[in-house]
């Protein structure tokens, strides 16, 4: 009797090892559309303004203020996870050049002015998490 519950007691063990064992989660890759949050700086100044756009699909770019509202419309394109696009806000016009990392859903380079984008700064970006319903 005392061979059987040894028996019984390594197999529940076993089970238990078995049932926490953890698995690895795959990084599912971000889309470059939806809505981007971040800052920006001027020249080697990183402050962190406030910067947010709206990446649309067919090479649509909304720059929105804190408020949500649309303030710059432009365009955007990608090749080999570079980002590049160019806006007009106010009657000014920007440029912008980021590397993605659609694993991390992140843009990470420059701005500046008219067709230059390195004459401005540099600015970050991180893409916006839908919220999950429950």
């Amino acid at each position: 009797m005392m061979a059987g519950k040894g028996v019984a007691g390594v197999i529940l063990v076993s089970i238990f090892f078995a049932a926490c064992t953890k698995e690895k989660i795959a990084v599912q890759p971000v889309t470059i559309e939806g809505n981007w949050e971040g800052k920006f700086g001027y020249g080697t100044d990183q402050k962190g303004y406030p910067y947010a756009f709206h990446i649309k699909p067919g090479g649509i770019l909304e720059r929105i203020d804190t408020s949500g509202n649309v303030t710059g419309t432009g365009v955007w394109e990608m090749s080999n996870k570079m980002f590049s696009g160019i806006y007009n806000t106010n009657g000014s016009i920007f440029s912008l050049l980021a590397a993605f990392d659609d694993r991390q859903g992140k843009l990470l380079g420059n701005w500046g002015y008219g067709n230059s984008a390195s004459d401005g700064g540099t600015w970050e970006m991180v893409k916006k998490r839908r919220k999950q319903v429950r």
